[in-house]
């Protein structure tokens, strides 16, 4: 996903910011964009399936088109409909974006120390998993904003 966000922001970035695009032509190459990633992502299935764990073609296809129309979901929600209120919460990680990506790593060893292992290894599908999985990235992210607004972790590079 990552690599599609830097793909949209090479291939259109010089061309259509804010302020020199209409969000017309900033839709359609996007829409374009994510139809493409997904056509490849479908002619790529027979021969190496779509997996995530295994991290195929088609699976980084895919994710990588849905990733365009988020992107892009959340452009006209921001940018165009000016709807900005909601965001406040989630700036901490673009100040910091690094912890939460770090923290992650952090918390299934420190589950095993308070011997919650069992939260990771069970609950993986279905209803349960989902729920499981809100929790987990609630956590990590609750944990990194208020770590990264106490100001007791910065991670530079």
């Amino acid at each position: 996903m990552t690599v599609a966000g830097l793909f949209v922001g090479i291939l259109l970035g010089k061309e259509f910011t804010v302020t020199t695009a209409s969000s017309k032509s900033f839709t359609t190459w996007t829409l374009l964009f994510a139809v493409g990633l997904l056509l490849a992502g479908y002619l790529l299935r027979p021969v190496y399936g779509a997996f995530k764990g295994s991290a195929t073609p088609s699976w980084s296809l895919y994710s990588s088109a849905i990733a365009c129309i988020i992107y892009l979901a959340l452009y006209y929600v921001i940018e165009i409909w000016r709807l900005r209120a909601w965001t406040k919460p989630f700036v901490c990680f673009g100040d910091n974006p690094l912890l939460p990506y770090l923290l992650n790593f952090a918390v299934h060893p420190l589950l095993i120390v308070v011997q919650l292992e069992f939260l990771v290894d069970r609950f993986d599908s279905g209803l349960a998993g989902w729920t499981r999985v809100i929790l987990y990235s609630g956590i990590v992210l609750g944990l990194s904003a208020c770590l990264t607004h106490r100001r007791l972790v910065r991670i530079v590079l």
